[in-house]
């Protein structure tokens, strides 16, 4: 009976000691980072001929010393920078969220008028178009671009 009982014992601590070795592993303790986060930088742009067939042309840099990105945080911060042609960079800051393909911006808590719908996403590429909703002419506004992940 002792004997017996001795194996339970054992066959108890066996089991409690598996648990808590497989379930305290450090890969729990990150959180998986959206594939969005990191700092892209404007690589081509998508225009469209009189056939609405795309074309790709390289997207051009004003500055040859600076160039155009975005950069999304994964604290929700994302800023942007488009430099001019004497290299003067124009920097933006709002905070954003990345849900369903769509990135909204917000400043000081107020959505921006346009949105930026992410047409494609990997490691390396990240595809998007621009749609404002507050031209002046009342259509809206459209660009796509291809940015590469620095």
């Amino acid at each position: 009976m002792v004997l017996e009982m001795k194996k339970q014992s054992m066959m108890f601590i066996s089991v409690i000691v598996i648990i808590i070795v497989t379930s305290c592993s450090k890969d729990d303790d990150k959180l998986a980072e959206p594939l969005i986060v990191g700092k892209w930088e404007f690589s081509k742009e998508a225009t469209y001929d009189g056939s609405n067939q795309e074309v790709l042309q390289d997207y051009i840099h004003r500055c040859e010393t600076k160039k155009d990105f975005m950069q999304f945080e994964l604290n929700g911060n994302y800023n942007d920078s488009n430099s001019t042609s004497d290299c003067q960079s124009e920097e933006n800051a709002f905070m954003y969220v990345f849900d369903n393909g769509l990135v909204k911006l917000y400043s000081n808590g107020v959505a921006l008028s346009y949105a930026i719908k992410v047409k494609l996403l990997t490691n390396n590429k990240l595809r998007i178009k621009y749609e404002n909703s507050s031209s002046p002419t009342g259509k809206a506004y459209v660009s796509e671009f291809i940015l590469v992940r620095k």
